[in-house]
């Protein structure tokens, strides 16, 4: 219910993770940010040009370790 964002993909996929995508619309491109539909949590973005080619992506995790400095 933002002016000027919308929802679209509710099955993005990325590293291997589906989510929901929203996004704003540029001149010339496309910028979606992905979240886990579940959790809320964000899991991505990613940026298409015009023709609907994905010109760029990142994924996310995150994890609670037990102490600092662990992985």
């Amino acid at each position: 219910m933002i002016p000027g964002v919308e929802i679209t993909d509710n099955q993005a996929n990325l590293d291997g993770f589906l989510g929901m995508a929203f996004a704003v619309r540029g001149p010339s491109t496309l910028d979606e940010t992905v979240i886990d539909p579940v959790t809320g949590a964000f899991i991505g973005e990613r940026e298409t040009d015009a023709d609907g080619t994905v010109i760029g992506y990142a994924a996310a995790r995150s994890f609670v370790v037990g102490a600092l400095g662990q992985t």
